[in-house]
């Protein structure tokens, strides 16, 4: 486990990046072998600030999410409310 990876140890760990705007660390797991319900699909993203999961089917879409949090839906009410 490392400062700026502090997730790397973790069971089914791919990549991980932190968002900058709410340094949250974003994880990408292969949702069956980390045992995480991303409802069917094989990889799930994770917002470790908020533990707000989505499932994603492909790595390239994965990679994606990771560096727009839409779906982190306390994030972007944060976001939009300033909160």
């Amino acid at each position: 486990m490392s400062k700026r990876k502090p997730h790397n140890n973790d069971v089914g760990y791919i990549p991980e990046r932190i968002f900058s705007p709410s340094r949250a660390h974003i994880v990408i797991y292969a949702a069956q072998d980390a045992e995480i319900d991303a409802g069917g699909d094989k990889y799930a993203v994770v917002c470790s600030k908020h533990s707000t999961v989505c499932g994603e089917t492909s790595m390239p879409r994965a990679r994606i999410l990771m560096k727009y949090l839409q779906f982190c839906e306390e994030y972007m009410a944060s976001r939009n409310h300033n909160i």
